[in-house]
């Protein structure tokens, strides 16, 4: 998540590996938008279009990169909600098909995360599914712990 995040942010700069200018996509996108809505109405979508080839090469890319990045979000997103998860609820015994769509519907989870800061909060609290059950397991521990039945657990002054 901090490479994606580093990615989509990095000022311009060199890279050395590829041998081209770069630059964090969310940075290119405002200037995608940089005074497109002056004019108003039908002009926008022209301002946009004009802003878009007075880019430079590497800003042009990082438009096309977040343009197909939320196609492919959506198409996953769509694909997961409307068919996968339907038919894995209507399968009992079919695992196979339930894995299958238990890792689309991660793979759109984490899609979305950098785009959508809920999702975002949704997976620092839980980066992992293996992180859920040791907490359910925390929580049945402090269940059964028996010093808890015996202490004062309803003061606000602690």
């Amino acid at each position: 998540m901090i490479v994606g995040l580093q990615d989509r942010f990095k000022k311009t700069q060199f890279n050395y590996n590829t041998g081209v200018l770069e630059e964090g996509i969310y940075r290119s996108i405002p200037k995608l938008f940089n005074g497109a809505f002056s004019d108003g109405g039908l002009n926008v979508i022209h301002n946009m279009i004009q802003n878009y080839h007075n880019m430079q090469d590497y800003e042009q890319y990082a438009v096309r990169k977040v343009i197909t990045e939320l196609g492919t979000i959506l198409g996953v997103s769509l694909l997961v909600s409307l068919l996968l998860v339907p038919l894995a609820d209507d399968t009992d015994d079919d695992w196979a098909f339930e894995a299958l769509a238990y890792i689309a519907m991660r793979t759109a989870f984490e899609f979305r995360t950098l785009y959508q800061p809920l999702e975002l909060t949704a997976l620092l609290n839980s980066p992992s599914a293996a992180f859920s059950s040791i907490t359910n397991a925390a929580e049945m521990l402090k269940l059964v712990w028996i010093p808890n039945y015996f202490s004062d657990n309803s003061s606000p002054f602690k």
